[in-house]
């Protein structure tokens, strides 16, 4: 999606603890202006499934990660996390 961050993103090597790491290299986040609701994360939730429920497209899962750019890695989102998910304009 041409509006996220993670449009374009490419792998990149940095040094970590003296070690070079693979990683993904992010555009830097616009300012954000949007309203939100907080989801709480419920066993079994992934952002993919998050984003079906709420947005009825689990192609928008981009949209809950560029509200939440505090959580590096969500296969790791664990059941009572608060998530912020924002409203989406139809």
């Amino acid at each position: 999606m041409a509006d996220s961050r993670y449009e374009g993103m490419r792998s990149v090597y940095t040094k970590r603890r003296g070690q070079l790491v693979r990683g993904r290299e992010l555009r830097p986040n616009k300012a954000w202006a949007f309203r939100f609701t907080q989801y709480i994360v419920k066993e079994g939730d992934r952002i993919d499934l998050i984003a079906y429920r709420n947005y009825g497209d689990v192609g928008l899962w981009y949209m809950i990660a560029d509200a939440n750019p505090e959580i590096l890695d969500w296969m790791s989102i664990s059941p009572g996390m608060m998530l912020r998910l924002p409203h989406v304009l139809a």
